[in-house]
C-alpha cells in the first residue's frame, strides 16, 4: 500500500511561503513500496492569522470606504447621484464601480492574487475612468487609496515584524493591480485616440481626398525631403 510522508519546507519567510507553496509528487527509484512526497510551506503564525482574520472581518467596511473614495474623485454634482442611485440601468458607472471594487477587495484578501478573477474587475474599473477623460494620475490614484484604507483597519494587528511583512505582501498585491490598471488605461486611451482619428477622417473624407489629389500622396505621409 502506498505510504505518505510530509516534509517541512525551508524557512522562506511568511510572504514567500504564501506565494511560493508548492507540491511535488514522485516515486522512489529503490525497490521499496511507492512513496509520495509532499513539500509544504511552514505553517502560518498566529500574528499572520490575526491580520488576515482582521481584514476579513473588515472586508465590507474596507470595500465601502474604497467605493466612497472612488466616488469622491468625480465632480461634486455627480457624487450624490453615484452614491444614492443603486439601479444599474440608471447608474451604470456606479454599478460597475461597486461590483469591481467588491471583486478586487475579495481577491486582495485571499492568500494569493488570482489574476483570472481580478483582471476583469480592474479592467471594468479603469476602463470607465479612461473613457471619462481622467488624467493618468487621477485614474490610477484610486488603486493606491486602498493602501491607506487597509493600513487603518490593520493598524491594531501590526505588533510584530511578521505582521509588517504580511502588510508589505498585501501592498505588493496592490502594486501589481495598479500595474495592470495602468496597462489597461494606456490601451483604452490609445484606442479612443484611434477612434477620434477615424471619425475625423469620415467627417472630412471629401476634403482629405481632394488634398490627396493635390499632393499626389496620402495625407499624413511625410515629404521625401523631410525624411
Amino acid at each position: 500500500m502506498s505510504k505518505k510522508r510530509r516534509i517541512r519546507g525551508p524557512e522562506i519567510g511568511l510572504s514567500g511561503a504564501l506565494c511560493c507553496a508548492f507540491r511535488h509528487n514522485g516515486n522512489d527509484s529503490r525497490n521499496e513500496p511507492s512513496t509520495r512526497t509532499v513539500i509544504e510551506a511552514p505553517q502560518q503564525s498566529i500574528s499572520l492569522m490575526s491580520i488576515l482574520g482582521s481584514l476579513q472581518e473588515h472586508r465590507e467596511a474596507i470595500t465601502k470606504e474604497w467605493i466612497d473614495v472612488i466616488y469622491g474623485t468625480y465632480p461634486f454634482d455627480t457624487v450624490g447621484f453615484l452614491r444614492s442611485q443603486t439601479n444599474a440601468f440608471s447608474n451604470p458607472v456606479g454599478a460597475k464601480t461597486r461590483k469591481a471594487a467588491e471583486t478586487i477587495v475579495s481577491a486582495l484578501l485571499a492568500p494569493t492574487l488570482d489574476s483570472e478573477t481580478v483582471s476583469p474587475a480592474v479592467d471594468e474599473l479603469i476602463r470607465v475612468r479612461a473613457v471619462q477623460k481622467f488624467a493618468p494620475d487621477q485614474a490610477m490614484a484610486v488603486i493606491f487609496f486602498l493602501k491607506t484604507i487597509i493600513r487603518k483597519h490593520i493598524k491594531a494587528a501590526l505588533t510584530s515584524t511578521a505582521a509588517y511583512d504580511e502588510l508589505l505582501g498585501i501592498e505588493a498585491k496592490i502594486d501589481s493591480i495598479a500595474l495592470q490598471g495602468f496597462k489597461i488605461y494606456s490601451e483604452c486611451r490609445d484606442r479612443i485616440q484611434q477612434l477620434r482619428v477615424e471619425e475625423f477622417k469620415r467627417a472630412h473624407s471629401q476634403l482629405i481626398r481632394r488634398a490627396e489629389r493635390i499632393l499626389e500622396k496620402p495625407v499624413g505621409e511625410p515629404d521625401n525631403e523631410n525624411r
